[in-house]
């Protein structure tokens, strides 16, 4: 790893293509900005560990599919039978995926079938 100290208005080029310049510095962020050719791809590495998450979610198998369904309802238990089943209100708003698009059942969540 290549570690420099920058000032506010200087730049690293990586390469011929990509430059990357110090726009701001503040207490606790640094404002970068980069210049690229359209065709390459700069993104935060926290938003392409959100769409691994997403993707292995979207992979997952029927048997893990039906243990979260089985957890939801209650019929599975990862501790002892007298743990409380988890209320779909409980999972993360980002977590909960709807089923129907539907403006008339927007709110709504897909039903487990408990």
């Amino acid at each position: 790893m290549l570690i420099l100290r920058r000032r506010e208005g200087d730049s690293i080029l990586i390469g011929d293509n990509v430059e990357i310049e110090i726009i701001h510095i503040g207490a606790n962020k640094v404002k970068i900005g980069v210049r690229a050719p359209g065709d390459v791809r700069v993104m935060r590495k926290e938003i392409q560990a959100i769409g691994d998450e997403n993707t292995a979610a979207a992979t997952m198998g029927p048997d893990l599919r039906q243990f979260i369904v089985d957890r939801l309802c209650g019929k599975t238990s990862l501790n002892n039978s007298s743990e409380r089943p988890i209320s779909p209100m409980q999972i993360p708003r980002a977590s909960r995926q709807k089923e129907n698009p539907d403006p008339a059942r927007a709110g709504t969540y897909p039903t487990t079938g408990c």
